[in-house]
């Protein structure tokens, strides 16, 4: 079919049907004939920039909740100047159509890649590597203090898609109950459990404990020399 310089492929069909076609490629063609776009109802709530905070709010603190998103929004006369209030469902749709959703918050310590902490580990390295290659033959002990937490912190939290929900945490957080001990490649040497921090005096009171317990029977049984040695898990 040919409708002025255009020529236009149409399947056999009846004669009905034809026509039909027809008419609408020849309403396209000549009169330029396309949808008009959504008007009326309701637009959307946020601008663009207003969703770009929202989702920033996220992206700086993964743990936030919807109901803490709303309030910040309320509360911001300078962004958010004429929202006056908004619904969490409506807040949940803005950050699922930028990729944000809900999972599982990775806990990371506050210093663990400092500079400072990355130096102590590369000094720790160098430290046993310099005791493994003595002619003397050192044994070393690990002695390791770890605290189980009792306290509950939130376990879910939003991030974009492909990116873990992070929270910072300082290394006490409640009650714990913490267990310092002194391991060797024989196995555990050591070991004492308190209700609480392991502070100085329980250090130092462990750490005599252990002395006397490599100067006396343990050394005489296994007649080598040992360095303790405190291990980092910073």
């Amino acid at each position: 079919m040919r409708i002025g310089k255009y020529f236009v492929a149409l399947p056999y069909s009846n004669e009905k049907h034809n026509s039909t076609i027809h008419a609408k490629i020849l309403k396209l063609l000549l009169y330029r004939i396309a949808r008009r776009p959504d008007v009326g109802g309701r637009g959307r709530m946020f601008t663009p920039e207003q969703e770009t905070h929202i989702v920033n709010m996220v992206i700086a603190n993964n743990e936030i909740r919807l109901r803490e998103i709303q309030q910040r929004i309320i509360d911001n006369d300078t962004i958010f100047q004429n929202i006056h209030s908004a619904s969490i469902s409506a807040l949940s749709r803005v950050l699922a159509r930028h990729r944000i959703r809900m999972k599982e918050i990775y806990r990371v310590p506050f210093e663990r890649n400092t500079e400072r902490v990355k130096q102590l580990r590369y000094d720790y390295v160098q430290r046993v590597m310099e005791l493994e290659a003595d002619a003397m033959g050192h044994e070393l002990l690990f002695v390791d203090e770890a605290g189980f937490n009792l306290s509950k912190t939130r376990r879910r939290g939003r991030n974009i898609i492909g990116h873990r929900a992070i929270i910072n945490v300082p290394g006490q957080r409640g009650g714990n109950i913490t267990m310092c001990a002194a391991i060797s490649q024989n196995g555990v040497v050591h070991h004492h459990a308190t209700i609480g921090p392991y502070n100085t005096a329980h250090i130092i009171a462990f750490l005599d404990t252990l002395h006397d317990m490599l100067t006396g029977g343990y050394r005489m049984r296994c007649g080598r020399n040992f360095v303790a040695e405190p291990r980092k898990t910073t």
